[in-house]
């Protein structure tokens, strides 16, 4: 049984390298869509011109909070299925509680790698089937 794979992909985190590895680690699931930003008004003008299932996103950004961006984000989503991942570079334990409260789909660990993210792709799937809002994914 093949796993399924996101169709779009936003990258929103304001290092290159990282979007770069973010970036081969979702070609690497078969992700094919994948646009990327250095901040959340970057994030928000790749949203509006083709928006993701998926966004993979760093807490801080220049001029937009994590928080703020997922919430314009879901207002932008106009009813289709939407997972929020955070990329998780050593955050405290209240910010990740803070982040699942205002809806975070799921975390990534860093150091990135493909395993992780399949295990995400894989629970955020059924969300993606039923066509619902993600954020049950652990």
């Amino acid at each position: 049984m093949s796993m399924p794979v996101p169709r779009s992909a936003l990258i929103v985190h304001p290092r290159m390298s990282a979007r770069l590895t973010l970036r081969r680690l979702l070609e690497s699931v078969g992700c094919t869509r994948i646009a990327d930003a250095t901040d959340g008004e970057e994030a928000l003008q790749c949203f509006a011109a083709e928006p993701a299932e998926l966004v993979l996103f760093a807490w801080e950004l220049e001029g937009t909070h994590g928080e703020a961006l997922m919430r314009a984000l879901r207002k932008r989503r106009q009813g289709w299925a939407l997972a929020l991942v955070l990329l998780d570079e050593g955050l405290d334990q209240q910010t990740i509680v803070h982040a699942v409260k205002a809806g975070l789909a799921a975390r990534l660990e860093a150091p990135w790698r493909s395993e992780p993210l399949r295990r995400i792709l894989a629970d955020l799937v059924w969300d993606w089937r039923a066509g619902l809002p993600s954020g049950t994914a652990s």
